[in-house]
């Protein structure tokens, strides 16, 4: 009898040849990102100056502004100035030379933003959905700028998902598919006031489920930090144990899989799940507040609630896939990764379970899970495209939270870009990466 692991690894190499055939033609526009990737990648100080440089930007307003910011960060602020920053730097000393320099770094960070972010309309969100659909993926909507600091703004906020929804659906959209932030429900919303952020939250993501119910449209929960996890979950099993909602099939909700509890959280959600009539979808996610985690206990002097080592996280990831796929009967997992040995290892533990295709599914973010999403697809499962539609200056947060993930040396997708890695060495099961 075939085991997991073994199948794991034969899957593993099975997507990572599909993979690899969309990689090799220069002509693709992927190499050029990747050639990107790398340069931004192997110099930590490039990587921290370019960050700072695309998170103030968008808020610049005059040729001098952007110029004077380009100066600090990419000419001043580096010990070793790439020649092309030079040239940018003696071209912006002229008059007409800086009014280009300004415009070629304009249209370069709204390239990148538009690589990673959807325009704000549904037009343009609805023309990303039918290409997706095209190649057979769904897709979830995130809408950002979800840090609301009033309680109109975040009116304002749960009335443009309600928005969404209508505008989409008269628009033809056939399948609609929403994520949300429930920090963005709430200008107050915080563990403080436990009870208090719970009902005021369920008031305004009652309207949109109840829109969502006439739609048949799925609604997952986005489990921020880890303050907020606690709350969250509150909130959506109690406002799915409401009669209204009881049978509302297209519930989900997010988990992370960095914390040390992870486990005990999903035992405690499937517990729950199990008094339904209807089962819920569990998006899996290693964790994307890492940094933020790890900083903010450090300055509270809390305990570190997140592993610290790439390997645990990973390991975790796979007990919850687990775990999850055990209880397909009352879960739905969509596996959020591009990691391949992750995504292997699920496929490989559904099919030993055989669990129905229908309760498994992947999920990976627009702009970074392109070539991956196409390999995935190819071998007969379904995928789902996480899009977040907005502005460039709200989606900022989102937008350096992406690069970040492209760039990170130990992040997967560097390690797999031409690094000379063996694939052998990427599929490493998590305790064997851990001795190696």
């Amino acid at each position: 009898m075939t085991s997991v692991e073994d199948l794991t690894q034969s899957l593993g190499r099975e997507l990572f040849t599909l993979v690899q055939k969309e990689t090799r033609p220069i002509i693709k526009s992927f190499w050029w990102k990747e050639k990107a990737i790398m340069w931004f990648a192997r110099d930590d100080n490039l990587r921290t100056q370019m960050l700072r440089f695309v998170d103030v930007f968008p808020v610049l307003q005059t040729t001098a502004e952007k110029n004077q910011h380009m100066r600090e960060y990419l000419i001043q602020g580096l010990p070793r100035i790439p020649p092309l920053f030079r040239i940018a730097d003696a071209l912006s000393r002229f008059p007409m030379g800086a009014k280009i320099v300004a415009s070629v770094a304009e249209q370069s960070v709204k390239t990148v933003g538009q690589h990673f972010i959807v325009g704000p309309t549904s037009e343009e969100v609805l023309i990303a959905i039918r290409k997706l659909q095209k190649e057979g993926a769904g897709y979830t909507l995130d809408v950002l700028g979800e840090a609301v600091l009033s309680e109109s703004e975040a009116d304002k906020y749960m009335q443009k998902y309600i928005s969404f929804m209508e505008q989409l659906s008269s628009l033809g959209c056939p399948h609609i598919d929403l994520s949300l932030k429930l920090s963005a429900l709430y200008s107050q919303f915080d563990p403080v006031d436990f009870e208090g952020s719970v009902e005021a939250v369920k008031n305004r993501l009652r309207k949109i489920l109840r829109v969502a119910k006439t739609m048949a449209a799925p609604v997952t929960l986005d489990v921020e930090q880890s303050q907020y996890r606690d709350l969250t979950l509150k909130i959506f099993m109690e406002i799915l144990d409401e009669e209204e909602f009881k049978n509302f099939e297209n519930a989900g909700i997010a988990m992370h899989a960095y914390f040390l509890d992870s486990e005990e959280k999903i035992r405690d959600l499937i517990d729950w799940a199990k008094g339904r009539a209807t089962p819920i979808l569990v998006r899996l996610v290693k964790g994307a507040y890492w940094d933020w985690e790890i900083i903010t206990a450090a300055q509270k002097r809390w305990s570190i609630p997140v592993y610290r080592e790439k390997w645990q996280t990973d390991a975790s990831f796979e007990r919850c896939t687990d775990l999850l796929l055990e209880n397909c009967d009352v879960i739905r997992l969509g596996v959020a990764s591009h990691n391949i040995r992750s995504i292997a290892q699920a496929m490989a533990k559904a099919s030993i379970l055989d669990v129905p295709r229908g309760r498994l599914e992947f999920q990976v973010l627009l702009g970074m899970g392109d070539l991956l999403r196409k390999a995935i697809l190819r071998m007969g499962y379904s995928v789902r495209v996480y899009m977040a539609s907005g502005e460039l200056l709200p989606g900022m947060g989102y937008l350096v939270r992406r690069i970040i993930e492209n760039t990170a040396q130990t992040g997967f997708l560097f390690q797999s870009l031409g690094t000379g890695v063996p694939v052998k060495e990427l599929l490493k099961s998590p305790q064997d990466a851990r001795l190696s």
